[in-house]
C-alpha cells in the first residue's frame, strides 16, 4: 500500500493540482481567447506535469505491491516516450488520436515537433515524485507508540524509546490537539486532496486534445446554374435543392478556387438582382473571416437587408428572431472567441433561376439561407460525403445549450439542504435541546465541510466538459444525503422533518427552470434568464432557511418541568459546618 500512498500524494501535490488547473483552463478557455505560441506550449508543459501522476495512480491501483521506484520511473518514462512519438512521428500521432477518441470521445492531437521543447517539464514532475516518495516512506518508518485506556477514561501512552508513562486527558480540545500534533490532519488533508484532485486531473487530461473547427460555409459563388460553397470545408458545387459534390480540378482551375480550402475567395456583402436596377440585397456588418477580430452583434449577425431604391433605404428581408444567436452558438458547441465568426452571414450571391431570381447567403455552421423566386426564405443544409452535414438547428429545444449552466443546480440544492438542516439544529439549540442535536449538529457541519468541495468539483467538471453525467451524479448524491439526514436526525418529529426533502427540489428547480425556459424560447434573452435564476435561487435559499427554522421550533421531546422531590419529615436539611 506504500505505492498507493505515494501515488495519492503525488496527484494531490500542489504542483500537480496547479498544473491540472492550468491545463483545464488553457485548453477550454485560454486557447480560444488567446491563440498562439504561449498558450500552446503552456498546455504541453502542464500536461507533462500532470500525466505521470495520473498514470502512477492507475498503475498503483492495479498493482498496489509494485515497487515505488518502478512505478514512478515507469510513469515518467512512458509519458515522455508517448509524448515524443505523438509529436514527432506520424504513426505515434495516429495512435494518440485514436487513443484520445476512445478515452475522451473526440479529439485531435497536433503533430508539432517544436512541442518537444516542453520535455524539461518532466524534470519538475520527477522532483515532485521524489519529494512525495521520500516523505511518505519516512513517515511510514516512524514506530508507533502503544496506548491503552484506563478505567477512568484517560489515555496512558508509553514512549517509543523508553521513558516514563504519560497520562493524558480525553477532552475534546485535548483530542484535537493530539490529532493535530500527530500529523493526522496532514494525512487527512493529503487523502482529501487526492480524492478531489484525481477527478480534476482526469477531467483536465480528457480535455487536452485540440478541438477541431466545426464545418461551416463562409463563401458562396454562382457558377451558371450551380453554386459553389467553401469555408472550413473543401469546396463543393451543386444546388440548394439538388445536392452537393466535391469541386473537380477543372472547375476549381476555371474559377480560381483552391480545392484544399486553405485560401478562400473574397467575400461579397452586397449583391443586386440581375436585370433590375436598384434592387439589391446586403449583409450589414458581416464578419469577413471566421477568425476576424470583429465580433458578431447578437442576432444581427444572421440577417439580410433589402433595398429597392438603389440603396437609399434598407429594410430587413430575413433575420433570426432576436436573442436566438446565443442559443444557436451554444447549441452548436462553438468555442467563445474562436468560433464566433462561424455563426454569421458572411457572403451573399443573387443568381437568375426559372421564374425569377434566387438569393443564397452563407451562414457558417447554419448552412445556407435561400430566398426562392416566390419571395419565401428558408434555411438549407449542406450535406457533403466527406464531412458531417452542415444543418440549421431548431431555434428551441428543451435543455439544449444550457448544460454548463445547469451544472450548478445540484450544488445550490446541496447548499440549500445544508442551510435548512443547520437552521433547524440552531433553533433546537436555542431552545436548549443540546442532548438531542449536539452530535447531529457536528455531523452535519462535518458533512458540509466535506461535501461542498466535492459539489464544487462536480459542478465545475459538468460546466467545463458540457456533460450531464456529473450533474446527475451530484443530484443523486444531494438527494441521498438529504434523505439520510432526515432519517438519522432526532431533533424534530420525522413526520415533519420529511419536508426537508423538498428543499433540494425547490432550490434546484428555482435555479434551473429559467434556463430551461430560455432553451425553449421564454425568456428570449439569456441575460433575462440569468436574472430570473438569481432571484429564484435567493428566494428559495431564504425559504429553505425559514423552513428549517420553523421545523426546529417543534422538537421531538417535550420540555420537562423542574423536578419536585418530597423530603421525608426526619430530614433536617443540609448539615452546617
Amino acid at each position: 500500500m506504500r505505492t498507493v500512498g505515494v501515488a495519492a500524494r503525488w496527484v494531490a501535490h500542489p504542483v500537480t493540482l496547479a498544473a491540472a488547473g492550468i491545463l483545464l483552463f488553457n485548453d477550454r478557455i485560454g486557447k480560444a481567447l488567446w491563440p498562439g505560441l504561449l498558450t500552446g506550449k503552456a498546455s504541453d508543459v502542464a500536461g507533462l506535469v500532470v500525466a505521470p501522476a495520473a498514470l502512477a495512480v492507475l498503475v498503483a491501483l492495479l498493482v498496489p505491491r509494485a515497487p515505488v521506484r518502478l512505478v514512478g520511473t515507469g510513469a515518467l518514462a512512458a509519458t515522455g516516450a508517448g509524448f515524443v512519438l505523438a509529436k514527432a512521428t506520424a504513426t505515434g500521432n495516429a495512435l494518440a488520436v485514436a487513443g484520445w477518441q476512445h478515452v475522451a470521445g473526440s479529439g485531435q492531437v497536433v503533430r508539432d515537433p517544436t512541442d518537444l521543447l516542453a520535455l524539461p517539464a518532466l524534470l519538475l514532475a520527477s522532483l515532485v515524485c521524489r519529494t512525495v516518495a521520500r516523505r511518505t516512506l519516512a513517515a511510514s518508518s516512524v514506530p508507533a507508540r502503544p496506548a491503552r485506556r484506563t478505567a477512568g477514561g484517560a489515555v496512558v501512552r508509553r514512549a517509543a524509546a523508553g521513558g516514563g508513562v504519560v497520562r493524558r486527558a480525553t477532552g475534546t480540545a485535548s483530542r484535537f490537539g493530539r490529532w493535530h500534533r500527530s500529523g493526522s490532519v496532514r494525512t487527512a488533508a493529503r487523502w482529501g486532496g487526492a480524492l478531489l484532485g484525481a477527478p480534476l486531473v482526469l477531467v483536465a487530461l480528457a480535455g487536452t486534445s485540440a478541438l477541431p473547427q466545426q464545418p461551416a460555409v463562409t463563401r458562396v459563388l454562382a457558377d451558371g446554374d450551380q453554386v459553389v460553397v467553401a469555408g472550413t470545408i473543401r469546396p463543393a458545387i451543386g444546388t440548394p435543392d439538388g445536392g452537393w459534390r466535391r469541386l473537380g480540378r477543372t472547375d476549381a482551375r476555371r474559377l480560381g478556387i483552391d480545392r484544399s480550402g486553405a485560401e478562400l475567395p473574397p467575400a461579397h456583402t452586397l449583391a443586386c438582382v440581375p436585370g433590375v436596377t436598384g434592387h439589391c440585397f446586403r449583409i450589414p456588418g458581416a464578419v469577413e473571416d471566421p477568425g476576424s477580430a470583429e465580433p458578431p452583434r447578437g442576432a444581427a449577425a444572421l440577417w439580410v437587408q433589402e433595398s429597392t431604391d438603389g440603396g437609399a433605404s434598407w429594410r430587413p428581408a430575413w433575420r433570426l428572431p432576436p436573442g436566438r444567436w446565443e442559443y444557436l452558438k451554444r447549441a452548436h458547441d462553438l468555442l467563445p472567441g474562436r468560433d464566433d465568426g462561424l455563426l454569421a452571414s458572411t457572403d451573399i450571391v443573387v443568381r437568375p433561376v426559372a421564374g425569377g431570381y434566387q438569393v443564397v447567403v452563407a451562414n457558417g455552421v447554419e448552412g445556407l439561407a435561400v430566398r426562392d423566386p416566390g419571395g419565401g426564405w428558408r434555411r438549407v443544409a449542406v450535406r457533403l460525403p466527406e464531412t458531417s452535414a452542415i444543418t440549421p438547428l431548431p431555434l428551441s429545444g428543451l435543455g439544449v445549450g444550457v448544460t454548463g449552466r445547469l451544472a450548478a443546480a445540484p450544488l445550490l440544492a446541496l447548499i440549500g439542504a445544508i442551510a435548512a438542516i443547520l437552521a433547524m439544529f440552531v433553533r433546537c439549540r436555542r431552545a436548549g435541546w443540546w442532548s438531542v442535536s449536539n452530535g447531529e449538529f457536528s455531523a452535519v457541519t462535518v458533512s458540509a465541510v466535506a461535501g461542498l468541495p466535492v459539489g464544487v468539483m462536480f459542478a465545475v467538471a459538468g460546466a467545463l466538459v458540457q456533460a450531464w453525467q456529473p450533474t446527475i451524479a451530484l443530484g443523486v448524491f444531494v438527494l441521498a444525503g438529504t434523505v439520510a439526514a432526515v432519517l438519522g436526525q432526532s431533533a424534530v418529529p420525522r413526520r415533519r422533518a420529511w419536508l426537508l426533502i423538498l428543499v433540494p427540489f425547490v432550490v434546484g428547480a428555482g435555479y434551473a427552470l429559467p434556463y430551461l425556459g430560455w432553451s425553449l424560447g421564454l425568456p428570449v434573452n439569456l441575460s433575462d434568464a440569468s436574472l430570473c435564476a438569481f432571484a429564484a435561487t435567493v428566494d428559495s435559499l431564504a425559504a429553505s432557511v425559514a423552513l428549517g427554522w420553523w421545523l426546529g421550533g417543534s422538537p421531538a421531546v417535550a420540555t420537562l418541568p423542574p423536578a419536585v422531590v418530597d423530603m421525608p419529615p426526619w430530614y433536617g436539611g443540609p448539615r452546617q459546618s
